[in-house]
């Protein structure tokens, strides 16, 4: 895989995205548009808050999916996706 790519952070997704996205399209628009726009007021400022909107996104999809996020997945997710 090239370095300018990575793996949707989604549990279960295998889907090659870009870097700097968060997600494969598809899961993106399972998002409420709310904290879609949270996730974006983000982008290049704290880094805190952009990592909290980021795991919440990545916990709610698992919940749309039923799918279970434990805190060994949360761990992981934590360092996801990479700061460029």
């Amino acid at each position: 895989m090239p370095a300018s790519t990575k793996i949707c952070p989604c549990i279960g997704c295998s889907e090659k995205i870009p870097h700097h996205m968060l997600s494969c399209r598809r899961h993106w628009f399972l998002a409420p548009k709310p904290l879609r726009d949270a996730i974006w007021a983000t982008v290049g400022g704290d880094w805190t808050a952009w990592a909290k909107n980021a795991q919440q996104f990545v916990r709610l999809i698992a919940q749309k999916e039923g799918r279970e996020c434990t805190e060994t997945e949360f761990d992981r997710l934590a360092r996801l996706p990479e700061r460029a």
